[in-house]
């Protein structure tokens, strides 16, 4: 019994470090028990991960409108965002990385298509 509750908590720390390297937005749920009035219940945890793809827009924009009904009246009055500036230099900073990869890829696909292929 010793033996299986230690397994147990190795597994969701080891869990943990692989999961937070591969998913952008993970969560984790702890082994336990629980009973009701008829049953008791084990559960040996869980894991949820979640790789974040989006579309990234220099600026957004929302027109205003107004709902009219038996409930009242909503209105929204419109709304703009735009990226904050350290996070859009963030993301050219790592575009700029990528370059020499991605323009080696398409020299190769361009010089020998079918080694290009191979190698992507």
């Amino acid at each position: 019994m010793l033996v299986a509750s230690c397994g147990l908590t190795a597994a969701p720390a080891h869990a943990q470090s692989w999961a937070e390297h591969w998913f952008d937005n993970v969560t984790y749920t702890s082994p336990g028990s629980f009973e009701d009035q008829t049953r008791g219940y084990v559960t040996a945890g869980g894991m949820s991960g979640r790789i974040d793809v989006h579309s990234d827009y220099l600026t957004s924009l929302t027109l205003p409108k107004v709902k009219a009904g038996c409930g009242g009246i909503d209105m929204f009055l419109g709304g703009m965002s735009f990226l904050d500036p350290d996070y859009l230099v963030q993301k050219l900073e790592s575009i700029l990385q990528a370059a020499p990869a991605v323009a080696f890829q398409y020299l190769l696909e361009t010089l020998d298509e079918k080694m290009g292929n191979i190698i992507s």
